[in-house]
């Protein structure tokens, strides 16, 4: 799934780099994750919600039976 960030993006956020690291489990459902936190404690509030959403189709091993597995994912404002 595209991540899209929550709009607008305050001014205090551009310019910023983002980098939340998923765990996902074998359904690509997001078990958890973290991000550096932006300057701005209300819109990291609102990235917390649109990043909890966050769907990923499952890692696969070489046979292709799914597995838990992490994911980086770089965002820049």
């Amino acid at each position: 799934e595209l991540f899209i960030p929550p709009l607008p993006i305050p001014r205090r956020v551009k310019g910023f780099r983002m980098v939340a690291e998923f765990d996902v489990d074998e359904r690509g459902a997001v078990v958890g994750f973290t991000f550096n936190e932006t300057p701005d404690r209300e819109y990291n509030r609102r990235l917390r919600e649109v990043l909890a959403d966050t769907r990923f189709r499952p890692a696969v091993r070489s046979d292709g039976t799914p597995i838990r597995s992490k994911a980086r994912v770089p965002y820049d404002f």
